[in-house]
């Protein structure tokens, strides 16, 4: 496949500022990196940004030689959001993208949506499906059901249904909206309420294809009703900052709570 690249005369920054948040995963973490580096696109930074992690992987890190590849070490004091605006914040492409430190990128991931990105300026993010596994196991080869596309709908406010690793938003569209909130109720849900925000007034793109592998703990678990729970504190943080009209809140949050409720009583 041609690999895409801009015209360094024109323009030696990268297009895309890759941030990838980690904390003790230097195995992982090496999966991933190996993911992003086989990129058929190839004009990007690598924002590694370390919640002071203490098994090897700044060593490791030190080990690698392609000078795309920037490294910090930032205490987040448990909220992933902390990292992520971090490499926001010293990130230099147009475009950002997220990739987790235990998830996985086809190689042409980047490639696929930077040519719609370039090709639509009213479009904001660009997402894509995703497969899941466990270990050897696939769990799910698509592990979006629900898709949506352009500007904020009924799917998406029934729920979070972007992988984080999946997107690419302009850099210009993040930072106007101040990135993710870092409020600790939100943990687990502040990459929701983002989605929200960035949708309630700018289009959407989604691209049908697992473009990355999201990676499932044996030792991590959700309830519905905390899911429930989180889609509320969302919902109601966006309503909050006046960036999800009133009509498409009220029947989302009652669906929310509804669900909370049923899942609660459902489990005693």
């Amino acid at each position: 496949m041609e690999v895409l690249t801009s015209n360094p005369a024109l323009d030696s920054r990268p297009k895309v500022s890759i941030v990838v948040p980690t904390f003790n995963r230097e195995s992982l973490l090496r999966e991933t990196i190996d993911s992003i580096l086989a990129q058929t696109f190839s004009n990007y930074e690598i924002i590694i940004v370390d919640n002071m992690s203490q098994d090897g992987t700044g060593t490791y890190v030190a080990s690698l030689t392609d000078d795309r590849i920037r490294y910090f070490r930032n205490p987040n004091q448990g909220v992933i959001a902390t990292s992520r605006n971090f490499g926001i914040a010293n990130a230099q492409g147009i475009y950002i993208a997220f990739c987790d430190d235990d998830d996985l990128w086809g190689e042409a991931k980047l490639h696929q949506q930077i040519e719609i990105m370039e090709s639509d300026n009213s479009c904001a993010l660009c997402y894509s499906n995703a497969l899941s596994f466990e270990g050897e196991k696939v769990i799910s080869p698509m592990m979006v059901k629900r898709r949506y596309f352009s500007r904020i709908g009924l799917h998406l406010l029934r729920g979070n249904l972007i992988p984080t690793s999946s997107v690419l938003v302009r850099k210009c569209i993040i930072q106007s909206l101040g990135g993710f909130d870092q409020s600790r109720n939100l943990i687990g849900a502040e990459d929701y309420e983002l989605w929200l925000r960035i949708s309630s007034e700018n289009n959407i793109t989604y691209i049908d294809e697992p473009l990355v592998k999201y990676r499932i703990h044996a030792n991590h678990s959700s309830t519905l009703s905390n899911q429930a729970r989180l889609n509320i504190a969302a919902l109601t943080l966006a309503r909050k900052k006046k960036q999800l009209p009133h009509n498409l809140y009220y029947i989302p949050l009652l669906y929310q709570v509804i669900r909370k409720l049923y899942y609660t009583i459902r489990k005693k």
